[in-house]
């Protein structure tokens, strides 16, 4: 009896191991990755060599990325800003904050100044994002212009909060005079003291003001930095028309320069890498926080085209005209293929 039994157990496990090796014949074999094949939670699959680099992608829904435009005016170049706002429409920043100087100003003819703002304000119309306004010395330059600002814009002064990020905009104009200043008893500082004990657990603070207080030094500016203490910030101002960093307190402060200001800076014309290295440019300037710190870009107006800079007909007409050129009497004289007909000297 036993016998039989391991007969039928024998004959039982030699069925099912035939059983599988039928059912592993019958059954297709499964296709290798497909180059481009992409897995079930949409990362392509785990292969050896990898046609990628180890490095992560930069999709970190925690970063915000932002744009900061420079003085427009004192002395606006016409087209400057306008081409900012074309730009900025491409590159699609979060937001856009200014650092002023936003009319020209210093007038005392109402009709005109409200002119004035009503053209920069269709100007910021045709962003595809949020303006944040922050008034320089030419937007708050008398009594008339700041009724005006208080009646088109509200508060020179405010916070605001996105994500974890704490923004501040000054208003660099509240002392008056030509070096301007927060009042070192007044309201505006009040304010931001408030705000900063409130907002402690923002993890970075970004300031934004139009003149660089810190230059003066102003007695305001300084007791703001006494309560910014012990926080991981960066400020930004405008005014001078001149980039320039600095390292202050073991934090960064960045004098933009111009998006259509007045170029300042007297001399003769240069070349356009000298007018970089002097901080004479026209920019936006592009932030990305992350979980480090600020990460910031000066974007040369000059160096952001749409898709379309160059279409085929637009191509055609360049190559017809580079035949052209070449056939003039500089060819006939003998000189090399590509050369040009006007002198070096009068180019």
């Amino acid at each position: 009896m036993r016998r039989s039994a391991a007969v039928v157990k024998r004959t039982a496990s030699m069925g099912i191991l035939l059983l599988g090796a039928v059912w592993a014949w019958a059954e297709p074999p499964k296709p290798p990755s497909r180059p481009g094949a992409v897995a079930a939670d949409g990362n392509p699959p785990e292969v050896s060599p990898r046609p990628w680099t180890a490095r992560p992608v930069l999709d970190n829904r925690d970063q915000c990325q932002f744009a900061i435009v420079a003085d427009r005016t004192g002395g606006a170049r016409p087209g400057i800003f306008e081409a900012a706002v074309e730009r900025l429409n491409l590159l699609r920043p979060g937001f856009v904050v200014c650092v002023g100087d936003l009319v020209e100003g210093y007038g005392k003819d109402e009709p005109n100044l409200v002119k004035q703002w009503q053209a920069f304000d269709g100007l910021v119309d045709r962003l595809a994002m949020r303006f944040y306004y922050v008034p320089g010395n030419h937007d708050l330059s008398n009594a008339l212009g700041r009724r005006v600002w208080l009646e088109r814009h509200g508060p020179t002064y405010y916070h605001f909060q996105h994500r974890d990020v704490l923004f501040l905009c000054l208003d660099s104009e509240e002392v008056g005079g030509e070096n301007g200043g927060i009042a070192s008893d007044g309201e505006q500082l009040a304010y931001f003291r408030q705000v900063l004990a409130e907002q402690r657990s923002a993890s970075w603070t970004v300031v934004f003001l139009h003149k660089p207080l810190w230059e003066t030094p102003d007695p305001g500016w300084l007791a703001l930095e006494a309560a910014l203490a012990g926080r991981q910030y960066i400020v930004f101002a405008g005014h001078r028309h001149q980039y320039a960093r600095t390292i202050r307190q073991d934090r960064r402060y960045i004098r933009l320069a111009t998006t259509g200001g007045m170029d300042v800076v007297k001399g003769p014309p240069v070349g356009r890498e000298v007018s970089i290295l002097a901080g004479r440019f026209d920019a936006v300037t592009w932030v990305t926080m992350t979980p480090d710190g600020p990460v910031i870009a000066n974007l040369m107006l000059d160096g952001i085209w749409p898709e379309n800079v160059t279409t085929v007909e637009m191509a055609r007409t360049a190559e017809l005209l580079k035949r052209l050129w070449e056939q003039l009497p500089a060819r006939a004289a003998g000189a090399p293929p590509g050369a040009s007909p006007v002198p070096a000297d009068n180019r």
